[in-house]
């Protein structure tokens, strides 16, 4: 059996599947005074390993151990041999968000008085240094618009970092909306300024309701058209609409700036 620190307060446990009518495995892990601090993961037949989930930011030493369970025969083995994991003082990210800049701050023990690193990643598995710093709080100003980002952070000199937080930056927002009427029709008109967009929406601006969709463009174009207004009709003679276009993915862009545009006809 093993166990290893992932990030400051998760655990991968693993061991040798030796029984073949386990319906299920118990995972017992232990801190303190080892008889009322403790707790109990399950983990399904044939599996060899899971990911123990601690307290944020907690120093403790845990013991854990596995034993095979059969439910139907309601047996269960001997406890596996204990290993043990020192699980060490860490800052736990306490706060995030996104306002211009992708942010985040943390806390720690007041004993601890040194530097922080702090790391990102575009997959949520390799992470690189992007600072160094005395704050307990840090914002990144180098980010790629339309990307899915992870941070962590660790004590300067630490081994293991703490729990990450995930982001999504904001796309690029359409620019140069412009908005004509051909062949009964409405042709909006915009520039592409993202990279990572999977499409584009044209929304109707309303009084009553807000924004509503008025047509749909796929990723990389820069114009859409349609005939019919927010409520499923044709479009009225007279008529102005005023229109804006965003970006989406994970989420959308912002707004484009408004335009307008009157249909023709009418009194």
């Amino acid at each position: 059996m093993h166990a290893h620190l992932v990030t400051s307060s998760t655990v991968w446990v693993s061991w040798d599947d030796n029984s073949s009518n386990e319906t299920r495995y118990l995972v017992t892990f232990r801190w303190g005074d080892g008889e009322h601090d403790f707790s109990q993961g399950d983990c399904v037949a044939n599996s060899t390993g899971m990911l123990i989930y601690l307290s944020p930011g907690v120093a403790a030493t845990y013991t854990f151990s596995v034993t095979a369970v059969n439910d139907e025969t309601m047996q269960q083995s001997d406890e596996s041999e204990t290993v043990t994991v020192e699980v060490p003082e860490a800052p736990m990210l306490w706060d995030w968000g996104f306002d211009e800049n992708p942010y985040f701050n943390w806390v720690d023990s007041e004993g601890y008085d040194g530097s922080y690193v702090v790391e990102r990643s575009t997959d949520g598995e390799h992470y690189e240094q992007i600072a160094v710093t005395d704050l307990r709080e840090f914002t990144d100003t180098n980010w790629e618009e339309g990307t899915h980002l992870w941070y962590r952070v660790r004590r300067e000199g630490a081994e293991v970092a703490c729990d990450p937080i995930d982001m999504y930056m904001p796309l690029g927002t359409p620019t140069d909306v412009t908005a004509e009427f051909v062949d009964g029709k409405i042709v909006v008109h915009w520039s592409d300024n993202s990279q990572h967009e999977t499409g584009y929406e044209v929304l109707f601006v309303t009084e009553e309701w807000g924004l509503q969709w008025a047509a749909s463009a796929g990723a990389n174009e820069t114009s859409a058209e349609f005939a019919m207004d927010y409520n499923g009709q044709a479009l009225q003679p007279g008529v102005t609409y005023t229109l804006v276009v965003h970006a989406f993915w994970a989420g959308p862009s912002d707004v484009s700036t408004t335009v307008q545009i009157t249909i023709p006809g009418g009194g």
